[in-house]
């Protein structure tokens, strides 16, 4: 008689899901498309037998008077490969044992391992320290091995949110703080711990500034001054700091630079800084003037004075007037010692001393980056002219709105700009301006330019002896928005109504540009709801519905555009 033996492994289990906990698995065979039957090791066995393939037919529990403790159910002792045995081989045409004898073995593989998975950072910079900092762009993926059943599914939940499958690689493109918890499961039940990475977006760059350590005063620097930079990153920390003087090849900054290593005059120095996972920020230009010479200085005698042989005299109630002229830092202070007395502030004209006999003078001047002239001997003659040698200093500044773009200035209709200068010696007398070469005018007051462009405002000062300075204010005026664009990222699937229809799960990408000020930022409002800041990207859309998108971009002076996008999800 043909007989057919069907075993069969029964498990019993339920599933629980709860928000934000890992799923309840159930224990369970698998059947392996190679054929392999694995079963959980934690689960009963029991051996049923029956006389036809088919599986609803009548069959019976197999019950062992030998072994009854240990049976009914059974469970397999070893991880991996396991057998259920019965002598002997039969053929199953001649029903004759096979010679010599051997076991029928029915394979079973007992698999009480839990899968264990890993987290990989994708298409995107990495710095290992604390925790990971990764750059824009970054992918996780979870990669999970199982050594017996094989994986089945993984899990991952990303900031507390709910455990979902995972399918496909996270995108993580927002500078943020990211937590993700994960597990895998394999095919017979056996889940894995959940695990817990913590990593962190970094799309931001460094933010460097240039220091003086020393005598400066504006952007002008003695010989003695030291040249250092700072820079600082919130997140992966800076990396390096990359300097440039004079159009040379940049460098990596290590420590502060003396300003004797230059020349003295104009010098341009360009820098910027890159963080551990490659943001570079954008370059910096600073101009500055390495001044080393100190002022020349002017005495002029005030009063009565009468030569003869050669000789200078003068009467008590004469006055020494000090003037120092300074090549570009300005002048400081003067000193002054009389009979060689000890030096003293010179502020004003002062009387000579009434002494009889010969009259020394010494002074010296200091600039505003401490650069020093030697003491002067004059004897007893004294220069009887003075001169008013320069002319008004000048300032200007923008009263309102402004961006500047390295050495480009932009300011809108609504910007003042305001003209300024004083005179140290015979005062100020007026201000004459004009406009890209159109008439000059007297300046009163601050003034306002409503027309788009590029200006050049030439202004000149006049002291009441007509010494002169000028100077040039080159600026754009800017009083148009960004242009906003859209993008999706996913192509339409129809069109419905006039409207292009995309699935639920696309992603809308907006951004702006603005060609002079530059983007500042964006807000939007998604059908009539409330007007909110964007980050770049609309999501979460609803299945089946329309959508309204308001956009608004403003750019870094206030201006802006407005446009509105229409669409409609499907299924």
């Amino acid at each position: 008689m043909k007989r057919i033996f069907l075993v069969s492994l029964f498990v019993v289990s339920y599933v629980v899901i709860f928000s934000q906990e890992p799923f309840k698995h159930e224990k369970k065979m698998y059947k392996a498309p190679d054929g392999k039957l694995y079963i959980n090791k934690a689960l009963p066995v029991y051996v049923w037998l029956s006389t036809s393939p088919d599986p609803n037919s009548s069959k019976e529990r197999l019950m062992s008077e030998d072994s009854k403790t240990w049976t009914n159910p059974f469970y397999f002792d070893t991880e991996g490969f396991n057998s259920i045995r019965t002598p002997s081989k039969v053929d199953t045409v001649t029903r004759k044992p096979i010679i010599p004898q051997q076991d029928i073995i029915w394979e079973v593989y007992a698999d009480s391992y839990s899968p264990t998975t890993q987290v990989q950072y994708e298409n995107t910079s990495l710095y290992k320290k604390e925790k990971v900092y990764a750059g824009a762009g970054l992918q996780v993926r979870l990669i999970s091995n199982d050594v017996m059943s094989g994986v089945e599914k993984v899990f991952a939940s990303m900031n507390g949110a709910p455990f979902t499958e995972f399918s496909a690689p996270i995108v993580c493109d927002n500078e943020s703080e990211y937590v993700i918890k994960f597990y895998a499961v394999d095919n017979v039940g056996n889940a894995e711990q959940v695990l817990t990475k913590t990593f962190a977006v970094d799309r931001t760059a460094p933010i460097t500034r240039l220091e003086i350590d020393g005598d400066s005063s504006a952007n002008i620097f003695s010989s003695r001054s030291m040249i250092k930079f700072v820079s600082s990153d919130n997140l992966s920390g800076v990396k390096a700091i990359m300097v440039s003087f004079d159009d040379q090849k940049p460098f990596a900054y290590v420590s502060r630079i003396p300003a004797s290593y230059f020349k003295e005059g104009e010098h341009k120095v360009v820098f910027y800084a890159t963080d551990n996972v490659g943001n570079v920020e954008q370059s910096q230009t600073y101009n500055f003037y390495l001044d080393k010479t100190p002022p020349v200085l002017i005495d002029e005698l005030l009063g009565d004075t009468y030569f003869v042989n050669g000789k200078e005299y003068t009467s008590g109630r004469s006055k020494l007037k000090l003037t120092a002229i300074d090549n570009k830092a300005g002048v400081k202070e003067i000193y002054y010692t009389t009979n060689g007395k000890f030096y003293q502030l010179y502020t004003e004209p002062f009387y000579l001393p009434s002494v009889a006999g010969a009259m020394q003078i010494n002074f010296y001047a200091v600039d505003n980056v401490s650069n020093k002239t030697t003491g002067s001997e004059t004897g007893s003659k004294f220069r009887a002219t003075y001169m008013d040698l320069s002319g008004p200093k000048l300032s200007y500044k923008f009263i309102g709105l402004t961006f500047k773009n390295r050495d480009t200035v932009f300011i809108n209709s609504s910007t003042k700009i305001s003209i300024s200068a004083y005179d140290e010696e015979s005062g100020m007398k007026k201000i004459m301006y004009s406009v890209n070469g159109d008439n000059e005018e007297q300046y009163s007051q601050p003034l306002t330019i409503s027309k788009e462009g590029v200006y050049q405002l030439m202004y000149t000062a006049y002291d009441q002896v007509n010494n002169t300075n000028k100077s040039t204010i080159n600026f754009i005026v800017d009083n148009t928005g960004p242009e906003i664009f859209e993008r999706y990222s996913i192509e339409s699937v129809g069109k419905k109504n006039g409207l292009m229809v995309y699935p639920a799960h696309t992603v809308v990408f907006l951004s702006a540009t603005d060609k002079d000020s530059g983007y500042d930022k964006m807000v939007c409002s998604i059908n009539d709801g409330p007007v909110v800041p964007n980050g770049g990207t609309i999501n979460g859309l609803k299945k089946n519905t329309k959508y309204k998108v308001k956009i608004k971009a403003f750019d870094k002076l206030g201006s802006f555009k407005e446009k509105t996008i229409e669409f409609m999800t499907g299924d």
